[in-house]
């Protein structure tokens, strides 16, 4: 994995749903709400440069196959380049 999903802010789900990567989610699991950034699995920087200190969780799940988030474009770009 070299990119994992931070998320600008989160959320506690109320009933069960589906989170990045398309798992079923228990109530009251932390999911990411809003834009989500590609997080550098080895330095821990955004792909896109946006500050890392505003990013309230990193989660373990592969940005660039996440499915359901809301996706930086900036992030998408500079992923997409680097390929």
């Amino acid at each position: 994995m070299r990119y994992k999903v931070g998320a600008e802010r989160t959320r506690r789900l109320q009933s069960r749903g589906i989170r990045p990567g398309r798992h079923l989610a228990p109530v009251g699991e932390l999911v990411a709400d809003g834009p989500t950034h590609a997080i550098d699995a080895e330095t821990g920087n955004a792909a896109c440069g946006f500050d890392v200190s505003r990013i309230v969780a990193v989660f373990d799940t592969d940005w660039e196959t996440a499915s359901l988030v809301t996706k930086c474009a900036a992030c998408r770009a500079a992923v997409t380049d680097s390929d």
